[in-house]
């Protein structure tokens, strides 16, 4: 959608206010980054978005990628194509994130977060997180000391959650079986 029309709340003829679009998007990707952006913008214009939130690169090891001079070139032409869709006010690091997390523990706090209605929040936090500041949003621990705060303010039923903000076990996986 167009940032202006975003800005100003109408909506283009083509969007259905009935209608929910969804979005598929892992918090490691430079183009899900501007996505997600964009959501915002969205949502703010009466548009009724869904994010889901999907492990990209599933085959990655638990670690993680450290980039090397194999991999470093596509990173660098991923992150250069969207940097050609950046629009004002969006927002990209200069350079490439040295390490590509293996998201799976990302998405597993995400999962939990839409359980806990702070779902828009939590999106946001990993995003930020990953490509403005290049936490490690693969690793339990850290995803716990980013986003407990906001998983304690939330509506969790998981007393682990609820009281503590833990919505990521130390294997990565969610908490609750609803977030399964």
């Amino acid at each position: 959608m167009d940032q202006d029309l975003a800005g100003r709340g109408r909506m283009p003829a083509s969007v259905e206010p009935s209608r929910t679009l969804v979005l598929y998007g892992d918090f490691s990707c430079p183009m899900c980054y501007l996505a997600s952006q964009r959501v915002d913008a969205l949502t703010n214009a009466g548009v009724a978005v869904q994010w889901r939130a999907v492990e990209h690169r599933p085959d990655l090891a638990v670690g993680g990628l450290r980039h090397d001079v194999n991999t470093l070139p596509a990173a660098e032409r991923a992150l250069g194509n969207a940097r050609a869709l950046l629009r004002p006010g969006g927002q990209l690091p200069a350079a490439v994130r040295a390490l590509v997390p293996k998201t799976e523990a990302a998405v597993s706090a995400y999962a939990e977060a839409c359980g806990a209605q702070v779902r828009d929040e939590i999106r946001r936090l990993l995003f930020s997180a990953y490509w403005e500041d290049g936490v490690d949003i693969g690793n339990p621990v850290v995803l716990h000391t980013l986003l407990a705060s906001a998983f304690m303010r939330g509506k969790a039923t998981s007393d682990p959650i609820r009281q503590f903000g833990y919505a990521v076990a130390v294997t990565g996986g969610p908490i609750t079986s609803q977030a399964w």
